[in-house]
This record gives structure tokens, C-alpha cells and sequence, in this order.
């Protein structure tokens, strides 16, 4: 195994990957390494002669048309890799110093005959790894194997099915666990364990030149390189033969500087790429065959509720947010990428946004305020946000908010939505400095029910007055002991302030009201 070369950076990197498992979750395998095989998605049955060796923790086939079948579930017609790792057993007085041929068969069809793994290996006698392209149907399908004419016993270590993302592909990508599979568009790539095999026909790299590894994020598990997420780019000296594997792992320090494109969002399938990163390695001429894809989609959640507009990539990332930028907002490459107003009393940008209920939302900027010993306090660029034309503040320097600092800090504002279309609009003050904006977000505000009066009427129903989030759903509940309580209603706050009268107080001496949300 040749260690990883170097990380390279290219476009911002996405993802937090586990460390290798033997089990990558929601992944179709076998585990022969204890007496009980663990199984996902696979049902193993032995036929004959299958059994379980206590010195070397393995199961094994010992006799002629011996073995076992594992049972899947395929749900569509297609290709999937089967990798298996297994050992031919020694015996000197065996040919080849051991002797242990299989026949692979997949719903009754040949994947391989008669196939001695130490033969394929070097006659290392050592767990060999292996993969093979497999058609499956939809439904149920089988896979069976059956030792022909042994010299020696055959050792199954462990089978699992990886996904195939081209009919000709000549390389698998697994296992790969990946946890979790939920990302904010903040998160960083913490490490990544790969096991790259070359499903052949042919030597995928020569010895001394170097492959290239391509991560990607996509949408629909088909390359594109002009539209898909190139998120990492990898290089290692490879001599990777046939049917033989390279594992590349990547840690946290090797990671940090990469983050998350800010443009993802929803779900994508990661996909990755085999390019030859020097004219003397030998890759297949068909691009396409040098691809495959992660079965487990990866699923990008964005801060701020999904409403939300990031400034740090050239390209404005924006979900649910329309932005109409001004000249003078202009994209600055520091500080992790940004826009920066680099003119005073002018407008940065309007953004447009619709709510379903009017009522309170969070706005939140993650900001800050260039430095400058000319200026006061350091650095001094004041802006003033409007929504709806009307005032959510004015004036307002990050820095000198937050103690004099000239980083990124964190303001939130509580703002009143209306229902439906919404305006806010960035404008800059006096400046002396620049105003550099990464990132903001509006969500819905964490509004405490309150009871704002409570009176009865001379009919002797009871009226309640309750304030709120606007648009949320309450269970107003009545009790006469403070013990038992039961649900009186369930209703709707429409406009954050609720009146409600209770018919039935008035045959009730004494009643105690509370309002939970729904």
C-alpha cells in the first residue's frame, strides 16, 4: 500500500468522512470473521462442507463442490462490483504451495471459474482482495460459491457489493463510511478513508507516475464537470495492477484549509475520478470509465432555516433570497471571501425574500469592519439595514459592537416580516474603512408564548388574550386542579396575537387555562 502523496486544494473541499469500517452503513455485505457472520442487506447459507475454524477465525470450504450462497435484493436491473476478500490456505505439497479454486456464480451465471486467489497474488498466501463486475435484476438475486478439485481449503473473509457508476467502469470505490451524512455549508472535511480497486482490464498507473483522484458532488451520480461541485483533488504515486487495491487516507490537518462549497445545498451522490496527473500514466483513454459513484447520497443542509445568502464564493450562493448587488459591493478573496462596500452613503444590495405568515423572524449578519490606524477606533465602516424601507438599525459598526475587534462577528437583529414579499436593503454609512459582509441569514424567531389577559364576561364565558409567533399552531388546554389537564382546543396563531372565548366556562366556577405549542 503507497501512502497518500499530497493534498491539493482546488475548488473548497465538502465533506466529513469516517474512518475505514469494515461496515459502511446501508451497505450490502457479509463478515466471515467470527463464528456468527455479520450480515446487511445479505442472507448467507452454507451448502457444504462450510464451516467455522476456531484457530484462525475464518470460515472456510474444505471439500470438492463445497460452499455457500448469499442472498440480495437489487432494485433495478444493473451492474454492482462484487469485492471479496479471501486467502488460498498452504501446503507445500500442494501445486503452487497451496491449491483452493473457486467458482463464483451470480444467479447461476459464471463471474469467475476455477479462480485460486494466491495464484492471482503474487502466491503470497496472504487475504487477497478482489473485485468483479456483476449484472443483477431487480428482485432477488444469488450469489454462490463451490470449491472445484481443492488441494488445499479456500478462506472467505468477507464479500460485499459496491455500487457501479458506468457499464465499462474499470475502477470501485469502497468501502467508504461517511458520518453523518448531513453537512452545513460551514462544516469541514474532518478525514477520508478510500480503497480504490482497478477492476482491470488493464494496469491503471505505471510504476513512478502518478494518478490523480478527483472528488465530486453531484446531482444526478453522472459527471459533469462543467455544472458538478469539483470539491477535492488528490495526488499519489500508484503502480495499481489488476485487481489490486490503493487505500488513501487523508486526516484533519491535511483537511483544514478546505471547507464546503458555499453553493451546495439538498442532496447530492459523490462521485470520484481516476486522471492521469502526468503523460506516463496509463489510465483508460474513455473518461467515463474512470468514474464511480457513492451509493449513499450526502445530504447538504444550509444554516438559517434554508433562507439564507453566502458571499464567500465569487458566485453569489443564495436559497430562497434573491440579491440584486450594487457596483459597489465587490467580491474580495480575504478572510475566507467576502463582499465588501467599498463606498460610503451608497447601497450594497437589495435582497428580496417571501414568508408564508407575516410575523418575527431572526436576522443574523456575520460581518466585520476592515482595520485602519487612520481611523477611529482602528477601522470605522458604519452601515444601516432597512426592511420594508423601515429601520432594523442604523449605524451600525461591527467592530466597534464587539469591543474594537476588526474579525468576523455575529450581529441578529429581530425583525417583523410581512406575509408574502419582503425587502431589505444594505446601505453604508460614513465609512473610513471598508464593510465586509461573509454571510446572513433570516429565520423564524423563537417567540415565548404570553398571556396577556384573561377576563370573564357577564355571560360567563372566559376571554383569552395570548401573544406569540405568528403562523404557529397551539393546544390551549383547561384544567380545575392544576393536576389533570385535557385539550380544549387547537388553534392557530395567525397574526402573533390571539382572543379566544371559552363557552364552556360559564358551568365551571373555576377553570386555569395554559397554551402549549401544537
Amino acid at each position: 500500500m503507497r501512502l497518500p502523496r499530497s493534498m491539493t486544494p482546488c475548488h473548497p473541499l465538502l465533506l466529513a468522512a469516517s474512518l475505514l469500517s469494515p461496515a459502511p452503513a446501508l451497505a450490502q455485505f457479509a463478515d466471515f470473521s467470527q463464528i456468527e457472520i455479520a450480515t446487511s442487506n445479505m442472507t448467507v447459507t452454507p451448502i457444504y462442507a462450510f464451516v467455522w475454524e476456531t484457530n484462525y477465525h475464518v470460515w472456510l470450504i474444505y471439500a470438492d463442490g463445497g460452499g455457500f450462497s448469499a442472498s440480495f435484493t437489487s432494485a433495478a436491473d444493473g451492474d454492482l462490483v462484487l469485492q471479496v476478500r479471501h486467502q488460498t490456505s498452504a501446503y507445500a505439497g500442494c501445486p503452487g504451495g497451496g491449491y483452493s479454486p473457486v467458482t463464483i456464480r451470480c444467479n447461476g451465471v459464471p463471474v469467475v471459474e476455477r479462480y485460486n486467489p494466491t495464484e492471482h497474488h503474487g502466491f503470497t498466501f496472504g487475504i487477497d482482495t478482489d473485485a468483479w463486475r456483476i449484472p443483477v435484476r431487480a428482485g432477488e438475486n444469488t450469489l454462490e460459491w463451490t470449491l472445484v478439485e481443492p488441494c488445499t481449503c479456500y478462506w472467505i473473509r468477507h464479500i460485499e457489493l459496491l455500487p457501479y457508476a458506468h457499464a465499462e467502469a474499470d475502477v470501485a470505490l469502497g468501502p467508504v463510511s461517511l458520518a453523518p451524512l448531513d453537512y452545513d455549508p460551514a462544516s469541514l472535511l474532518q478525514a477520508v478513508d478510500i480503497v480504490l480497486t482497478n477492476l482491470g482490464p488493464t494496469r491503471l498507473a505505471s510504476t513512478a507516475a502518478h494518478v490523480e483522484l478527483e472528488l465530486y458532488l453531484s446531482r444526478d451520480a453522472t459527471l459533469s464537470p462543467e455544472s458538478d461541485l469539483l470539491v477535492g483533488r488528490h495526488s499519489w504515486d500508484a503502480d495499481l495492477g489488476v485487481h489490486e487495491t490503493n487505500r488513501v487516507v487523508l486526516g484533519p490537518e491535511a483537511l483544514a484549509h478546505l471547507a464546503m462549497p458555499c453553493s451546495a445545498w439538498g442532496d447530492y451522490r459523490l462521485l470520484a475520478r481516476v486522471a492521469p496527473a502526468s503523460p506516463s500514466t496509463l489510465v483508460d483513454p474513455h473518461p467515463a470509465n474512470n468514474v464511480v459513484c457513492l451509493a449513499e447520497p450526502v445530504h447538504v443542509t444550509p444554516r438559517g432555516d434554508g433562507m439564507y445568502v453566502d458571499f464567500s464564493c465569487r458566485d453569489v450562493a443564495a436559497r430562497h433570497i434573491t440579491v440584486e448587488l450594487s457596483p459597489y459591493f465587490v467580491f474580495n478573496t480575504q478572510c475566507g471571501g467576502n463582499r465588501a462596500l467599498v463606498h460610503q452613503y451608497e447601497t450594497a444590495f437589495y435582497a428580496y425574500f417571501d414568508v408564508p405568515q407575516a410575523g418575527a423572524y431572526d436576522l443574523s449578519a456575520y460581518h466585520l469592519t476592515a482595520a485602519s490606524a487612520e481611523c477611529q477606533g482602528g477601522g470605522y465602516s458604519p452601515i444601516s439595514i432597512y426592511l420594508n424601507n423601515a429601520t432594523v438599525v442604523e449605524n451600525h459598526d461591527p467592530a466597534e459592537q464587539h469591543g474594537e475587534t476588526h474579525g468576523y462577528v455575529t450581529d441578529t437583529w429581530r425583525i417583523s416580516a410581512l406575509a408574502g414579499d419582503n425587502m431589505l436593503e444594505w446601505v453604508g454609512g460614513e465609512l473610513c474603512t471598508t464593510y465586509w459582509l461573509q454571510r446572513f441569514e433570516v429565520t423564524p424567531a423563537d417567540v415565548p408564548i404570553e398571556h396577556l389577559g384573561i377576563t370573564r364576561l357577564r355571560s360567563g364565558e372566559v376571554e383569552l388574550m395570548l401573544h406569540g409567533q405568528a403562523g404557529a399552531s397551539l393546544s390551549l388546554q383547561v384544567s380545575t386542579n392544576l393536576v389533570h389537564w385535557s385539550t380544549l382546543t387547537n388553534v392557530l396563531n395567525v397574526t402573533g396575537t390571539l382572543v379566544y372565548k371559552d363557552a364552556q366556562a360559564a358551568s365551571h366556577p373555576q377553570r386555569f387555562y395554559q397554551a402549549l405549542p401544537d
